[in-house]
């Protein structure tokens, strides 16, 4: 039973509700002061609903179609759609969420565009970053586990404004918001991907199912630096994009090999159920400064070991045994030979690691999915290169023959048909101008001076 003092009590709440709903709606301009309040239509099926649809609203009527600046944009809404204060309160919140949302479209524009770059502390990454950071509308973000990559490659960074650094496993979920993503985590030397090969099939697949659900999540184009090894040991000379390769499985390099073909699967699935910007290069041979000395890699092998010799007596080296390229790492000023592994006739293609970034920047910026294959097309045996490596830095090195490595491939040669025409990019700095810069930085890391 509802007392005289409960009617009254809703009386004046309701009375309350009334007035406040005419002062608000005078005040935000949907009615002009002394405006009669518009008469209900009978018809309950032409009241207009508003609702969001795809940064949409409608039931709300421009007003103007003047824009000034800063996109404010005047609004009006049908006093029909409201039933009560509650319906108010949301129709004047999502016009205030549709102004907002021209505004921050119309910043982003303007505003830097921020870029996560994973494995941003090694090799390519670190010069990726300096590419990248040269751009004043560029906010970086680097993930690194340090793992193979160094504090060091990016110390001039560090404590830059638009520069930020992050500590991260790729394994686990990262929480940023950023509008590109290089992803580039992986070991990619032999000595360190063999060495962990659990932990690199983990940063293949675990890694990029992250950083594809990070591009999901926020809208980011992504781009994976796959390898030259998804095609093996190649049956096909040289290698384009539609060859599907040639892999062992189970083989000692399987991890990195395998890894990264899941890697590029994981990218178009979710490319073509999620609608993800994708980009994937494949990349060949890289070498430049901040590789790391002694990595199983043949260019700073090479460099490492003509920096380091001096002339060894021949029962100290028979020829036969593998050297141990952590040994030279505790002693430097050991001295050995260059070790080419047998029978030398294997070939490789070499790309300087500036043309390298130039080739990946270009694909994330350009309108096509990929694959691309990005290296230099320039094909050499490892004798080949040992001779040019002791011509350039040491006349007097030795250059001997060891034990191959398992599922070691033949021949490498990329077929850059794709980037020519559809990047408009190809390598412009040749073995022999290259070669230099990586002695130089390695000299200053080893502190040896030139002879």
């Amino acid at each position: 039973m509802v007392t005289n003092k409960e009617k009254k009590k809703k009386f004046r709440k309701d009375n309350h509700r009334t007035k406040r709903k005419e002062e608000v709606l005078t005040e935000t301009g949907f009615r002009k002061q002394g405006e009669a309040r518009p008469e209900k239509e009978e018809n309950q099926n032409s009241k207009s609903s508003v609702r969001r649809n795809s940064g949409r609203v409608t039931g709300c009527k421009n007003s103007s179609e003047e824009e000034v600046p800063g996109l404010r944009i005047q609004r009006s809404l049908d006093f029909n759609s409201f039933e009560s204060v509650e319906n108010l309160f949301f129709d004047v919140l999502n016009c205030f969420m549709f102004q907002t949302s021209e505004r921050i479209s119309h910043c982003r524009l303007q505003s830097n565009m921020r870029i996560l770059v994973t494995g941003g502390a090694g090799f390519i990454g670190s010069h990726l970053v300096d590419r990248l950071m040269g751009n004043d509308k560029n906010e970086v973000i680097v993930a690194d586990n340090y793992f193979t990559g160094s504090k060091d490659n990016l110390r001039k960074w560090i404590g830059h404004p638009r520069f930020e650094l992050i500590r991260h496993d790729v394994t686990e979920p990262l929480l940023v918001e950023v509008d590109q993503i290089y992803h580039l985590a992986c070991p990619a030397s032999p000595i360190f991907y063999k060495y962990n090969p659990v932990k690199t099939i983990k940063t293949n697949v675990i890694g990029t199912l992250n950083m594809l659900g990070l591009a999901k999540r926020v809208g980011a184009r992504i781009l994976l630096t796959s390898t030259s090894e998804v095609y093996g040991d190649p049956l096909v000379h040289p290698q384009d994009e539609s060859y599907w390769g040639n892999v062992n499985p189970i083989g000692v390099r399987s991890c990195y090999d395998e890894g990264k073909r899941v890697a590029e699967t994981l990218m178009f699935d979710y490319h073509r159920q999620h609608g993800i910007e994708i980009r994937i290069a494949r990349i060949f041979n890289t070498y430049g400064p901040r590789m790391n000395i002694d990595d199983g890699r043949v260019v700073s092998n090479f460099i490492a070991q003509a920096l380091r010799y001096y002339p060894l007596l021949p029962s100290a080296f028979n020829g036969t045994a593998i050297v141990d390229a952590s040994a030279s790492a505790l002693h430097p000023c050991s001295g050995e030979p260059l070790t080419v592994q047998a029978p030398g006739t294997q070939t490789r293609s070499f790309c300087y690691v500036s043309d390298m970034v130039d080739g990946l920047i270009r694909l994330m910026e350009g309108e096509h999915t990929g694959p691309i294959n990005i290296g230099n097309p320039g094909e050499f045996t490892m004798q080949e290169l040992a001779e040019t490596v002791k011509e350039l830095i040491d006349h007097e090195v030795t250059i001997v023959s060891v034990e191959n490595t398992p599922d070691d491939p033949r021949q490498r040669k990329p077929d850059i048909t794709k980037a020519k025409e559809l990047l408009g990019w190809e390598p412009t700095i040749k073995l022999r101008d290259g070669l230099p810069l990586m002695e130089e930085d390695f000299r200053q890391r080893l502190g040896i001076p030139k002879k």
